[in-house]
Parts: structure tokens; C-alpha cells; sequence
């Protein structure tokens, strides 16, 4: 998971910081190996969460699909 501080001037105005989660999945009937980059945002300022309570707040989603948003 790669976490960063975004600069000012995105479409989306509250955002604070930019997540990168890359998961590898691999099919075991055929041995192959994919990898999923899945980006999100947040509007926490820096040193508010630290990896380890980012990566729990995002593994519950990993199984459900995209949220639509109204």
C-alpha cells in the first residue's frame, strides 16, 4: 500500500491524501497470477491513520464490488 499526500487543485476538493493498494490474486487451476491496483481517497490529514488502520478499514471492502455514488 503506497500512501501520499495529494496536491491542491483536484476534482475532488476535500481530498487530503491519495491510497494505492495493489492485490495479487492467483488462480490455483491454472497457476496464474493477476494483479488489481485499486486507488482511493481521503479527506484525513496526514498522520491521522497509519497503514496498518488503513489496510483494516480497506480489506472489508476487497469482496464487494464498486459503490455507486449518488
Amino acid at each position: 500500500m503506497k500512501l501520499c499526500t495529494v496536491r491542491p487543485g483536484l476534482p475532488f476538493p476535500h481530498t487530503a491524501q491519495a491510497i494505492q493498494v495493489k492485490r495479487r490474486r492467483t488462480d490455483h487451476r491454472t497457476g496464474t497470477t493477476t494483479i488489481v491496483t485499486v486507488y482511493a481517497i481521503t479527506s484525513l490529514p496526514p498522520g491521522r491513520l497509519t497503514h496498518a488502520h488503513l489496510a483494516a478499514l480497506i480489506r472489508p471492502l476487497e469482496h464487494r464490488g464498486p459503490t455507486p455514488h449518488p
